[in-house]
């Protein structure tokens, strides 16, 4: 699923609809008898995100920003970068068109998203067949 909003929002505010979004998903994974896990960076470190995400049923798995490792009670993350990231930057480079936003509309925008990631399967699924 990919939502495109504006530079000036907080990003933490995109977590609530997205969690309504998925709320079938995460049902699927409760009746199992297993729990979702929300996986974010350091910018979705706010009391208020997790509390939303654990109202939802889903485990909030996100880095402190401040502290030291030895506190107690706290999770900390090793920092390392997430295939999500990886494939972002590859579309960037690969894509130079989506790396910047220079169209007005955001329909525009993302129909280039959109043929990017349908690019980038294809090659995917090409290399896993042949």
């Amino acid at each position: 699923m990919v939502r495109t909003t504006s530079a000036k929002g907080d990003e933490k505010d995109q977590v609530n609809p997205l969690l309504k979004k998925v709320k079938h998903l995460i049902a699927k994974t409760w009746k199992k008898g297993k729990m979702s896990v929300l996986e974010a960076d350091k910018g979705y470190d706010a009391q208020r995100v997790r509390i939303a995400a654990l109202k939802n049923k889903v485990f909030p798995l996100i880095p402190y920003r401040k502290g030291s490792r030895a506190e107690v009670g706290r999770c900390y993350l090793e920092k390392f970068r997430w295939k999500v990231e990886r494939t972002i930057a590859w579309l960037k480079t690969r894509y130079r068109r989506i790396s910047t936003r220079w169209e007005r509309k955001v329909k525009y925008w993302n129909g280039f998203l959109q043929c990017a990631l349908i690019g980038f399967w294809l090659k995917f699924l090409s290399q896993k067949i042949f």
